[in-house]
């Protein structure tokens, strides 16, 4: 169950916009503006968080953010503190969450992607381990789960930074 409240509005994009190879599970290399191009393309919308929880029609939009540390990479396991139970006690490498409302910057009357995106992976590693200074920041790809109630309504933007 998430703690979220009924007016937590987060970004989505609309699945059946989206290219055909995020229909398959698993990890999907690709340049981040390939990414960004295709998420803008499928139509982005902010709607309320628990609504876009059971709505498969919209992948919430993600940023994981794998950390590297020299040659090691963070692994995590999540405690039940989270706010969404179908995660709990599960291992990832991957920090992130949701795009809140209050990360989206605007350029005009449009969703400026790219940093908006920057803005909520910097606000989601902030708090699990506070301010890091990371010199090299890429965007590597997406990931995606189309066989679990959790992953059908994410995508993941991949974000390797060290």
């Amino acid at each position: 169950m998430s703690t979220s409240t009924p007016q937590d509005l987060i970004l989505a994009a609309h699945t059946h916009g989206l290219p055909n190879m995020l229909e398959t599970t698993g990890f999907h290399p690709l340049k981040h503006e390939s990414i960004l191009s295709a998420l803008w393309e499928a139509g982005l919308w902010i709607g309320p968080r628990d609504a876009l929880e059971q709505l498969e029609t919209f992948k919430q939009i993600i940023p994981y953010i794998i950390v590297c540390v020299g040659s090691r990479f963070i692994l995590y396991k999540r405690t039940q503190s989270g706010g969404e139970a179908r995660l709990h006690e599960r291992m990832s490498i991957g920090l992130g969450g949701h795009i809140d409302f209050s990360d989206i910057i605007r350029t005009g009357g449009d969703i400026n992607l790219p940093e908006t995106l920057e803005a909520a992976a910097h606000r989601e590693l902030a708090e699990e381990l506070g301010e890091l200074d990371c010199l090299s920041r890429s965007w590597i790809g997406g990931i995606v789960d189309n066989e679990t109630s959790v992953g059908r309504v994410h995508v993941g933007i991949v974000g390797l930074w060290s």
